[in-house]
């Protein structure tokens, strides 16, 4: 329990050199439950190579566990995940592998977090695993209206092609396009509004 509390402490304080010297004497000694806090502290910085070992399995794993606790643990990291790019992605990636839930409220969450960071290729392999591309937060919010608030034509573009509703309003009334900050994002949305609108003229007509 100390040496939880010493590595916790290593991480707050970004000590690599004491983080790696600690987990290497917890190898095999840690539970699932012990390693969650740590496991969400590294994925929140980004450090897939140590979130890798925190997931490891085998004779040498770091933390024993069963696969049920390994996806209970991976999943416990999803909405916690942060960085740029490549490693963000490389962290999800791990975590899904590892048995992450994507279709969960964590995988929602991370999908949030990404449009909110402009992640986008964070946001395609989330999606592509099944994630929810309608998924709303304890306020009703899509995680596109999130994506416009970002001004990263990016990741709304992504949204838009895996299916997003750009009409799908929030618990206030507001949709997509009321959120938009960015004009580029706002001529995005405008688009796709009136090619909604357009289909269902045609669908009209076809009547």
């Amino acid at each position: 329990q100390l040496l939880g509390l010493a590595l916790a402490e290593a991480c707050d304080c970004k000590n690599d050199e004491v983080m790696h010297l600690l987990l290497s004497c917890w190898r095999g000694k840690c539970t699932s439950a012990q390693a969650q806090p740590l496991l969400r502290a590294f994925a929140a910085r980004g450090d897939a190579a140590t979130v890798e070992r925190l997931l490891s399995s085998g004779k040498g794993a770091m933390v024993q566990m069963d696969a049920k606790q390994r996806a209970a643990l991976a999943s416990s990291g999803l909405a916690h995940t942060a960085g740029e790019g490549k490693a963000r992605k490389r962290v999800l990636g791990t975590l899904l592998q590892a048995g992450a839930d994507p279709r969960g409220t964590e995988g929602e969450a991370a999908l949030r977090n990404a449009a909110r960071d402009g992640q986008a290729e964070s946001m395609q392999l989330l999606l592509s695993e099944g994630t929810n591309v309608n998924a709303v937060d304890d306020d009703g919010k899509t995680v596109l209206c999130v994506a416009a608030c970002s001004g990263d034509t990016s990741t709304v573009q992504c949204l838009l092609e895996h299916g997003a509703q750009v009409r799908m309003r929030c618990h206030d009334g507001r949709e997509p396009l009321d959120f938009a900050v960015d004009e580029s994002v706002r001529q995005l949305l405008l688009a796709e509004v009136e090619k909604l609108r357009m289909g269902l003229l045609d669908e009209l007509l076809a009547e």
